[in-house]
């Protein structure tokens, strides 16, 4: 038997029963109908993985194990490097690959998906009221914009990427002249670099993708709690979830990097897609408030509607997405470079995880041909 699998088939027919009269009353939640997935009832009858995982057989869930395999022998093919995925349905693994040396115990790599962690530890210090909100001036957090062109930034432009600053995120097509590369390599204190930026727009006019804009929350956090961001995460989102072992890395002064570099294994990064797939609440404890996965999973601005607060959002002109038939309109994603994901998709009761070899991009990648069987395979319940 694999580690951590409780089959529990006595459980599994009153699930189903759940689901089947919830499904019939309430449609599949796509479509602006209930979501038969929030229902008390169901939620009261489903395990949570906070020590370990249950493993149980796709048709369990409602997905044909046949269909969903292709899933599998795609992301296996060698050119695609990929090191493991999970999917998560109704609470429980319903299907795992691991390809080369990788096994459940292997850490991976999630490069941006630290941005989407940064996001929730934002929502838990509003929830706390260590932040009093989206609209707080950035110069409660760096009073020595106080008086210049920054000082009518807020952390909602901050969150939605609409800060303005000049930032050079570019590492893949000049390294050189990347500040992503400045921070990571080169600069001591990637904070104090980030925030001494002159401004390129006006705070709230222009998005532009910028990890520079997540660095902040690392300063962001420190003043509205007294604790590093790692530390902060450990406290009020890690342990909590039962998320463990993570590392968390940090520039040379000790700032948390809460652009990047947030490195677990591929099924602890499945219970981060969990929690919010449940709407911040684990369990019986409301970890990330759920007013703020919603608003963090919503079009943030007006200037892209694909992005929230440090959430990637489906849209259907999205070029990655070109192509895609039966993907639900309330897709989120927490996306990292070499197509490293979390998607979550509240309509279905899915959470898709993977992660790919190192510092390794697939060649020939395509998020349709992988999502296909997945979606295929759901079957009426």
């Amino acid at each position: 038997m694999i580690p951590g699998m409780n089959m529990n088939r006595h459980r599994i027919p009153a699930v189903l029963a759940v689901l089947v009269t919830f499904i019939s009353c309430a449609g599949n939640g796509s479509d602006g109908q209930p979501n038969p997935y929030e229902d008390p009832v169901f939620l009261a009858s489903l395990p949570w993985p906070t020590a370990a995982w249950t493993v149980e057989p796709p048709g369990d869930h409602g997905m044909d194990p046949g269909i969903l395999s292709g899933a599998g022998e795609y992301a296996g093919e060698p050119q695609r490097y990929t090191q493991g995925v999970v999917i998560v349905r109704h609470n429980v693994i319903v299907a795992e690959w691991y390809f080369g040396d990788a096994d459940m115990d292997s850490v991976a790599i999630s490069w941006s998906i630290a941005k989407s962690f940064s996001s929730a530890l934002v929502g838990i210090a509003i929830g706390e009221g260590s932040i009093s909100g989206v609209e707080s001036p950035m110069t409660e957090f760096f009073p020595e914009w106080a008086g210049t062109d920054k000082a009518d930034m807020t952390l909602g432009h901050v969150l939605s990427m609409t800060s303005g600053l000049d930032w050079d995120e570019g590492y893949e097509d000049d390294p050189t002249g990347s500040d992503v590369i400045r921070i990571l390599i080169y600069e001591p204190d990637a904070v104090a670099y980030v925030a001494g930026l002159e401004l390129a727009h006006e705070p709230g006019s222009h998005w532009a993708y910028s990890s520079g804009d997540s660095m902040l929350l690392s300063g962001v956090l420190e003043q509205a709690t007294g604790m590093r961001a790692a530390e902060y995460a450990e406290q009020v989102l890690f342990s909590p979830i039962g998320m463990e072992p993570v590392e968390w890395d940090s520039d040379p002064s000790g700032h948390t990097l809460t652009y990047c570099c947030l490195e677990t294994s591929s099924r602890q990064f499945a219970k981060f897609g969990l929690l919010y797939l449940r709407q911040g609440k684990w369990d019986d404890t409301q970890v990330v408030p759920a007013e703020w996965v919603d608003e963090s999973t919503q079009p943030s601005q007006e200037h892209y509607a694909g992005y929230g607060y440090q959430w990637w959002l489906y849209t259907p002109d999205d070029p990655d997405f070109a192509g895609c038939s039966k993907l639900p309109a309330d897709l989120f994603m927490a996306l990292g470079h070499h197509t490293q994901f979390i998607f979550v998709i509240p309509s279905l009761d899915l959470v898709i995880v993977r992660n790919g070899v190192p510092m390794v991009s697939p060649d020939d990648w395509n998020d349709c041909d992988f999502l296909a069987p997945i979606l295929e395979s759901i079957i009426s319940e």
